[in-house]
């Protein structure tokens, strides 16, 4: 197996307006977003008069046509919708006969989602012997992370997608049940802030939320809808669970997606 990138050996045809090269990428190759690991650098060298000319290339970057042409897209899961209203609570009694998200690989994940007009719902039951909250960085503590990129174009960064929504969700404090600290990345400052609650299960914590239609355009709250959507599970700052890409909240490209179901 090739341990780094390799370039065919070849005349090069410069009669023509450009320089064509084939190269076969190394075993385990990486991507995170456009970024390649190993990265692919190209050294050049020309002897021309009898002298020697060398130019070393920048790290080369897959275009988001030639990413999506080797990665199809994710087959969407379907978001079963609610016939009755949430009751927003942190309990668990309004989920029965909702499945969870399945997961990449096979498996179940904590997560369980339902839509209705008002906007995408979910419920999360995590196993947990310490409850530990921090609303200012949840991402250090316990928490269920949601990512949502509304438009679904699967971009290369979070970064470059207006559509893209992060947050997290994390147990409160004390004994509960009470408003559960929501920490929302989505660049919508005047939209509806995201409801939440918590409470202490047996076994660990529960989180109950929506996520306001608002939140959530260009998708609009209608069948057949599909979003990009990726979760997590946070135990003290590490990754538990993730449901179908591992911790790469950046890339949309790789997550998954939903379909809003009849």
């Amino acid at each position: 197996k090739l341990k780094a990138w390799h370039v065919r050996d070849r005349a090069p045809d410069l009669a023509g307006e450009g320089l064509r090269l084939e190269v076969r990428a190394p075993a385990g190759l990486k991507l995170d977003g456009a970024k390649l690991d190993p990265p692919l650098a190209l050294r050049l060298l020309v002897e021309a008069g009898g002298r020697r000319h060398a130019l070393n290339t920048e790290p080369i970057r897959l275009s988001a046509t030639t990413l999506r042409m080797m990665t199809p897209a994710p087959e969407a899961v379907p978001v079963p919708r609610r016939r009755s209203p949430v009751a927003l609570d942190g309990g668990g009694e309004d989920w029965e006969g909702v499945p969870p998200l399945p997961r990449r690989g096979g498996g179940q994940s904590l997560l369980r989602l339902a839509w209705d007009a008002a906007g995408l719902h979910g419920y999360a039951e995590a196993a947990d012997a310490e409850v530990r909250s921090d609303p200012k960085a949840p991402w250090k503590a316990d928490a269920v992370g949601v990512f949502v990129e509304t438009d679904a174009k699967r971009s290369l960064e979070r970064e470059e997608s207006p559509a893209r929504g992060m947050y997290f969700l994390n147990p409160g404090a004390g004994a509960g049940p009470g408003d559960a600290p929501v920490y929302a990345d989505d660049g919508r400052k005047n939209a509806p802030s995201v409801a939440a609650k918590w409470r202490k299960t047996p076994a660990g914590w529960a989180v109950e939320f929506t996520l306001p239609a608002a939140r959530l355009t260009p998708a609009a709250m209608r069948p057949g809808a599909v979003l990009g959507f990726n979760a997590v599970h946070l135990d003290g700052g590490d990754v538990k669970q993730s449901t179908w890409v591992d911790w790469e909240w950046h890339a949309p490209f790789r997550w998954g997606a939903i379909r809003l179901a009849e």
